[in-house]
């Protein structure tokens, strides 16, 4: 997965947990293994994460893509947390237990316990072989419970298939991903390819309409599941099956190596009619524990005439050739009978009457000879019959072995094209890993350089540590008017992951670049000095500010949005993710371990930065500036990397330009998260600058000053910097 949308290992989730790795990404959430800081044990933790309609920021926060999508996200969002609450309530060994849940980063997070094992489809595919019946049994009951559980609280999963089911390290199965965003949002938009799975949905999934789902829905996908572990392949889709059903039935896939009432249970399970499926977990268990061979052994017990005798237990065989042997005997039988009374009954009459009576018993005897022939003819017809049955069944039966074979040819095509694909997917996985060590190791060795560049037009960026500080001004500093009320309340800040950040503010050049590779529109109006008053100009920008510069001096007249798209290009272009610092990130930088209120003594202002000295005094710029009694030699910017760095090594933190950060304007520093994260909670029309610039005079020249500006707005003294995220700790 790109892992610019993935959270980096190490990031601290709620100040809480800990990320290790990406455990698996759908359309709509990517889980995670996770560390519990307090209790030192693993959790798997799943973000709400809609990719076709939400992105990733370079502040690790999800937002939708665009307005139009901002309804559909937080609908998404909210059936999220929903079901994660519904969820919690189970406590069921087979069903994805869920102990937390928490909001962060824009978006949604629920807390599993963390499941070791594989999905059911990698078992499957793990065996190298069909599984056999008992292997089965013993994960279906388990799954059975589980649902009988969820629907009886009116809850339906609505997504069983095989990767949606675990399989422990003891065997034992456990539900996942019930997907309730991925529905609602589907359901918002009509879009219904996002709650159906082919092969796997019953056809009535395919509508909008809820009400045509039920237990008999669930039902129908776990017969699906059951006829891929059995056939290889799961069946043909549903809607597919309305007119012209080709599936071979489980009955015939399954023959011969799985009991015929189970592989009936999963034939009923895939009727297409919902009507006509189970419709209760309660019915479907019985019928897959169901050998249909015993009520007709019953039937023909029923059937055995009351004076025949039984049959030797060692010859199962015996009872049903007498039975079907006496059956047909009787019609000769009758026939025999009849004739040897009628003879004896004629002969006695014969004796004893006229003879026109023996003349009419004789027609009778007539008769009744030519109804035993018409008997014996109709037994002769009815075993033509027979023989020709018999012969009509052996057709069948070759046909069928036929069939077998070719079904045993085409099991064995599939297995091997399955391990094939298996044993693709198994390099594609080393390869992924290798690919993802080499990076790992290509990262640490330009941390090990301590400055470095992602490519030859990249800013250089500083490795600077991990660490924490107190942001802002004291009470006694903002009481004594030597700071701002702004500046306030004074907090401990704790940047808990290593940053790269700029060494310099990013260069007229390098912006020069990503407008020309980019196409960015960076507009024809800055607010600028005309004739030493300050107005918007339509025929100021970036590469013509109203002052001379050349390719080295820093980037001006930049909105806010041309700073993020630069770095948002960055990202693009290197395949690492760059941003712009947090507020608490950039004071953390700009004080470089320092405490106080200045990073710089005025003094030496003019050593370390470019700010309103004698030489822009000199210039002539605005009689009413307070400048500094100091010269540093520019009237306006310098070049980057013109005076000392601060201990960190990073250049121009104090004057030269005002830099863009990350965070929306607050009007003081209550709101700064705790973890040096941006704040972006507030009404983000406007953001904040810092870092003092040329125009600025000693008393805004401080690391704990903070302005603002409309995030649309450009000005001739406003520039940016950047900080990319290290994907490793030093």
């Amino acid at each position: 997965m790109d892992i610019r949308v993935v959270l980096p290992e190490g990031t601290i989730l709620d100040e809480s947990y800990r990320i290790l790795r990406v455990v698996g990404s759908g359309g709509f959430g990517i889980t995670y293994e996770a560390e519990d800081i307090r209790l030192g044990t693993r959790v798997a933790i799943k973000e709400y994460y809609p990719h076709d309609f939400g992105e990733r920021v370079a502040t690790m926060s999800v937002r939708p893509r665009s307005e139009r999508h901002e309804k559909t996200f937080d609908w998404g969002r909210a059936n999220f947390l929903t079901e994660a609450r519904t969820l919690a309530r189970f406590e069921h060994p087979s069903i994805l237990r869920v102990t937390r849940i928490f909001e962060a980063n824009s978006t949604a997070y629920m807390v599993m316990r963390f499941e070791r094992g594989q999905s059911f489809e990698h078992w499957l595919r793990s065996l190298g072989r069909s599984p056999t019946q008992v292997e089965l049994d013993r994960i279906v009951a388990p799954l059975l419970d589980a649902l009988e559980t969820l629907h009886s609280a009116n809850f339906l999963h609505r997504d069983i298939a095989p990767d949606n089911i675990i399989v422990r390290d003891d065997g034992s199965p456990v539900l996942l991903d019930f997907g309730a965003a991925r529905r609602a949002v589907a359901e918002m938009s009509q879009a219904l390819t996002g709650i159906v799975k082919a092969g796997y949905s019953p056809y009535e999934q395919y509508s909008s309409d809820r009400r045509l789902q039920g237990t008999w829905s669930d039902i129908y996908a776990l017969g699906a599941t059951l006829y891929r572990a059995i056939a290889g392949s799961p069946p043909e889709e549903a809607t597919l099956r309305l007119d012209d059903d080709r599936m071979v039935a489980a009955t015939l896939v399954g023959r011969g190596r799985y009991r015929s009432g189970f592989l009936a249970a999963i034939d009923a399970s895939l009727k297409v009619r919902p009507s006509a499926r189970p419709q209760s977990v309660v019915e479907l268990r019985r019928l897959l524990a169901e050998e249909r061979g015993h009520s007709f052994d019953r039937l023909l017990r029923t059937l055995r005439p009351a004076g025949e005798l039984a049959a030797p237990p060692s010859n199962q065989d015996q009872p049903k050739r007498a039975l079907v042997s006496a059956w047909q005997r009787w019609p000769s039988i009758i026939a025999a009978l009849g004739a040897i009374l009628v003879g004896a009954y004629g002969g006695y009459r014969f004796t004893q009457r006229e003879p026109s009576e023996v003349i009419r018993q004789g027609e009778i005897a007539d008769l009744l000879g030519k109804e035993a022939e018409t008997k014996q003819q109709a037994e002769l017809k009815r075993q033509r019959e027979i023989e020709a049955q018999r012969r009509q069944k052996e057709a069948q039966d070759k046909r069928q072995a036929e069939l077998k074979r070719q079904e045993e040819i085409e099991e064995q095509r599939r297995q091997k094209e399955a391990e094939e694909r298996r044993r693709a997917e198994l390099k594609r996985q080393t390869d992924i890993e290798a690919q993802r060590r080499a990076a790992i190791e290509q990262e640490r060795a330009l941390i090990r350089k301590g400055v470095f560049r992602d490519c030859e037009t990249c800013p250089e960026v500083v490795v600077v540590r991990a660490g924490d500080f107190m942001m802002g001004s004291s009470k006694s500093e903002i009481d004594a008017g030597a700071a701002e009320d702004n500046e306030g309340p004074q907090r401990k800040i704790v940047i808990p992951q290593s940053l790269a950040v700029g060494r310099f503010e990013v260069t007229r050049d390098q912006f020069e670049t990503f407008v020309r590779s980019s196409g960015h529109k960076v507009g024809e109006k800055c607010w600028a000095l005309e004739n030493n008053e300050p107005r918007e100009s339509a025929d100021r920008s970036f590469r013509n500010p109203g002052y001379p510069q050349n390719g080295s001096h820093p980037a001006v007249c930049v909105s806010w949005d041309d700073a993020t798209a630069y770095a948002d290009w960055l990202s693009a272009t290197t395949g690492k993710s760059y941003r712009l610092l947090s507020e608490a990130q950039w004071e953390y930088a700009a004080r470089a371990g320092m405490v106080g209120i200045k990073a710089v003594a005025e003094a030496d202002m003019c050593t370390f930065g470019n700010g309103a000295d004698q030489t822009a005094k000199e210039a002539k710029l605005p009689g009413n500036w307070v400048y500094l009694a100091c010269t540093d030699g520019y009237s306006h910017t310098a070049p980057v990397g013109s005076f000392k760095p601060n201990a960190f090594g990073l250049y121009d933190l104090t004057g030269n330009v005002w830099e863009w950060v990350e965070d929306c304007y607050g009007r003081n520093l209550t709101e700064i998260p705790g973890d040096g994260r941006a704040r972006t909670s507030d009404d983000c029309r406007e953001h904040t600058v810092r870092g003092g610039a040329w125009s600025t005079p000693a008393r805004m020249l401080r690391t704990a000053v903070r302005a603002k500006a409309p995030a649309g707005a450009r000005f001739d003294d406003v520039g940016f910097r950047v900080v990319r995220t290290l994907s490793i700790e030093p």
